[in-house]
């Protein structure tokens, strides 16, 4: 997660505010991740990630799990 959003989230937590929501993609780029390297690391195909994305499709728990661990959030600071 790039550094300045993972202190403004923490931040915000502290005080007790509103937590920021953030999209799927967002959260990966801030990761530093591709679409694709994503994938991978989630065990899905690229256009699974891309569809989620979109708002296409909705990951699985099991997924979801994944992806809060891979890009370093919490599963509330996700739009899905």
């Amino acid at each position: 997660m790039n550094v300045e959003v993972s202190i403004l989230l923490m931040a915000i937590r502290h005080k007790g505010g509103a937590v920021v929501k953030i999209s799927l993609a967002a959260a990966r780029k801030n990761a530093g991740l591709t679409q694709a390297e994503a994938a991978e690391h989630i065990g899905v195909s690229i256009s699974t990630v891309v569809n989620w994305e979109k708002g296409r499709t909705s990951p699985k728990q099991t997924e979801i799990n994944k992806i809060c661990s891979l890009y370093q959030i919490d599963y509330g600071c996700i739009i899905f």
